[in-house]
């Protein structure tokens, strides 16, 4: 019996159809590492709201502003070592967009008929040809049946 298809995510699949040698290096040999960056903790930081949120909801939880800014104050606190002292100021510049981005959101989400059925729920799908499966989450499903997928780039 053959071993089961690796699963991989849409950012690794994505990679492979660019450049498969540069997934080869980064995900198989493991020998190009991905440095931290403040997008990805912007993208990370903004989820952590969004996910906190929708579980309290799901528990049938009331959730204060305040108790939201205290997971993001953990959440950057924790990835503060990661930069170095001179990009210090970009690092407090960046967790200050997303704490106003996180304020706004948090406003829209309380005044907002939402109602999360899921969050994070996981997905799969084995393309036809490849030996492989992708997993993706869906950032929330909605009551109605509205899949919420999160984008924090500029693209």
């Amino acid at each position: 019996m053959g071993s089961p298809k690796p699963v991989r995510s849409w950012s690794q699949y994505s990679l492979y159809m660019k450049c498969p040698q540069l997934f080869y290096y980064q995900y198989i040999d493991r020998s190009v590492i991905r440095k931290a960056s403040f997008p990805l903790h912007v993208g990370s930081s903004v989820h952590l709201g969004h996910e906190f949120l929708c579980k309290k909801k799901l528990e049938g939880k009331e959730v204060t502003l305040k108790e939201v800014k205290e997971e993001e104050e953990v959440y950057w606190e924790s990835k503060k070592e990661e930069f170095s002292q001179e990009n210090l100021s970009t690092f407090l510049l960046e967790k200050t967009k997303v704490m106003s981005y996180v304020e706004t959101y948090f406003h829209y989400f309380v005044n907002n008929d939402i109602t999360p059925l899921h969050t994070e729920k996981d997905v799969l799908w084995e393309p036809k040809g490849y030996n492989f499966i992708i997993r993706g989450i869906i950032d929330r499903i909605d009551a109605d049946h509205t899949l919420v997928d999160l984008k924090t780039s500029k693209r």
